[in-house]
């Protein structure tokens, strides 16, 4: 029974191991800055969210479970960046009109890639998230094209769980839309 006992610990270890590295689905919720003073004189804009990314696997947890930890982006990512981006173009003077409304000027926000790499093998040391954002306004016959990245790298002690994965991917993507915001370029297409 004793001999037993001492057979069963590693099939429970590797078991316990596959867990504590399972699939993650992340909610994506960036925070931008609402600048604290209004920009007069603007007008209204038709705004377009837009997912591009092929697939909404974002990279894997890493170690020797990276196969199957999975690391995915959860339901409608659009939904959420386009709520994030509301204040912040109010207050540019860019107010959005609802969704489904025509007209010009128009802005497409697409999020072309979101990836996701833990290094270290077979601990995890370190993650490395990058981020892509392409902005298309369209306002007549006027139009400017923008592209905004992203690169960061966390040093980390242990693999990242749910929370933390979701909170570094938020920063960065809160980061390159930022970015985007701070294009004057970009700006002056739509207020023109």
């Amino acid at each position: 029974m004793h001999k037993l006992r001492w057979l069963c610990l590693p099939p429970l270890a590797l078991l316990l191991a596959a867990c504590a590295l399972s699939p993650q689905a992340l909610t994506i919720e960036p925070q931008l800055p609402t600048p604290a003073a209004s920009v007069p004189g603007g007008h209204p804009i038709v705004l377009d969210v837009v997912d591009a990314r092929k697939s909404n696997v974002v990279g894997t947890r890493g170690g020797i479970y990276s196969e199957t930890a999975t690391i995915s982006t959860h339901g409608d990512i659009t939904s959420g960046i386009r709520a994030s981006l509301l204040g912040p173009l109010d207050r540019a003077g860019l107010p959005v009109q609802p969704p489904g409304a025509g007209g010009t000027p128009r802005l497409t926000v697409q999020i072309a890639r979101i990836h996701y790499v833990a290094m270290g093998a077979p601990a995890v040391r370190s993650v490395r998230i990058g981020i892509t954002v392409r902005a298309s306004c369209r306002n007549g016959s006027r139009g400017y094209d923008g592209h905004y990245e992203v690169d960061d790298t966390t040093d980390v002690l242990t693999p990242p769980g749910p929370a933390a994965n979701e909170k570094m991917v938020n920063a960065s993507l809160s980061k390159a839309l930022s970015q985007m915001l701070s294009d004057d370029k970009l700006l002056a297409c739509l207020r023109s």
